[in-house]
């Protein structure tokens, strides 16, 4: 089976986001979720599983609505299906009383509660039990009367009701919804107060449809609905993880990561702690040219080691110019001149030949590093061996 990639859900978007949607950027949204339920509708598809945690976007704006475990075919006549289908937070009034004869509009009523979610980034009524859910909802939309959902009163559990009346309350006061734009608090018109109020219909005979909400007035008032191509995006959790790790370990992706791109590692351990250097540089697909530097210390800066490598080389040269030609003299300036030549190596390597060098003398150098020290000059041999054969030179027999 082979489906589109979508780089998150809705509901993880908005618990990245630090502000709230706009009011375009939730006609689109809006748009494209009406839109895929009309047309579910059109062919005899309930969902009954419609929330936030599954509809999916990806970084392009595209909205898509997924796990379909719950859909079922309908008809008509209608015959009865379960009451216990929904998320609870989303769940229909009709079907918290207990109605097993339904058909689209338990879908639209989770499209209105989707619909307040997008403005509040927070769920509209949430629930923790079955009762506090019914009571959640007619503490803000009423309690059902026979002029308001003719009927009501025959669903198997409203005669357990117990709650006293009440009158429903302004949608835009209950959801803090703000009365401009400019106030800092989320916004949305008069004409989408009236929407949500038409998907948030008690009676689902009245409620307002798939296809009738998509020629609502509210679409068609300005601001107009967002492009989905300039939707906000978000890195997903894989990438943020990718990225993570690999700062962590000093690996750098250049370009698009295939055969234009290269890295180039140079690993060196000097007097004040070791450094790791990694560059990384590639063609993207359009051309382009990437490079990126990045350097993890294990316990002293980049800086403070080339600084400690350079005092250590100096006090190396006074100490071999001090002492003479003496053994321990001799045995100092090899040692020196061992670790800067494999520290100016591995710095030849990083900068001109572009492959990983490994050095136990002085930091490597690269293409933003400092220049090295001079090579101290050629010890000069021991008089004790200078003219000595080899065998003179093997240890001698007691």
């Amino acid at each position: 089976m082979v489906m589109d990639y979508m780089d998150r859900d809705l509901k993880a978007l908005m618990t990245q986001m630090t502000q709230a949607f706009t009011q375009a950027e939730v006609k689109c949204l809006m748009l494209q979720l009406l839109s895929g339920v009309a047309y579910m509708h059109e062919h005899w598809v309930i969902h009954r599983d419609l929330k936030t945690s599954n509809l999916l976007m990806d970084n392009a704006g595209r909205l898509a609505i997924c796990d379909f475990g719950l859909a079922r075919k309908y008809g008509s006549p209608l015959r009865p299906y379960t009451e216990t289908v929904v998320t609870q937070w989303y769940r229909s009034p009709e079907l918290l009383l207990g109605e097993k004869l339904y058909s689209t509009a338990v879908d639209m009523w989770s499209v209105g509660c989707i619909f307040a979610e997008l403005l509040t980034r927070k769920p509209l009524w949430p629930g923790k039990t079955e009762p506090e859910q019914v009571e959640l909802i007619f503490r803000t939309m009423g309690t059902p009367t026979e002029e308001n959902w003719p009927g009501w009163t025959a669903l198997p559990h409203a005669r357990h009701l117990r709650m006293r009346p009440r009158t429903a309350q302004p949608l835009r006061a209950a959801l803090g919804l703000g009365v401009s734009a400019f106030i800092g608090t989320p916004f949305i018109s008069d004409t989408g107060i009236d929407l949500l109020r038409r998907l948030l219909c008690l009676d689902p005979v009245a409620r307002i449809s798939a296809a009738a909400a998509l020629r609502h007035p509210w679409f068609a008032e300005s601001p107009p609905p967002t492009d989905p191509r300039l939707m906000p995006s978000f890195p997903d959790a894989d990438e943020q993880q990718f990225g993570h790790h690999a700062g962590a370990s000093g690996s750098v992706l250049g370009g698009d990561g295939g055969a234009g791109s290269s890295s180039v590692e140079a690993h060196s351990h000097g007097a004040a702690g070791g450094y790791a250097v990694s560059l990384g540089q590639g063609h993207g697909p359009a051309g382009g040219h990437h490079a990126r530097l990045d350097a993890h210390h294990d316990g002293a800066s980049t800086e403070t080691g080339r600084a400690a490598a350079d005092r250590h080389a100096s006090a190396s040269r006074l100490r071999s110019a001090d002492r003479g030609s003496s053994g321990a003299s001799s045995s100092a300036a090899r040692h020196d001149s061992s670790a800067a030549g494999s520290a100016a190596g591995s710095g030849a390597g990083v900068g001109a030949a572009g492959v990983g060098a490994r050095s136990d003398g002085l930091p490597a150098g690269g293409r933003d590093s400092a220049p090295l020290p001079p090579a101290a000059s050629k010890p000069a041999v021991s008089s004790r061996y200078a003219d000595d054969s080899d065998e003179e030179r093997s240890p001698r027999r007691r």
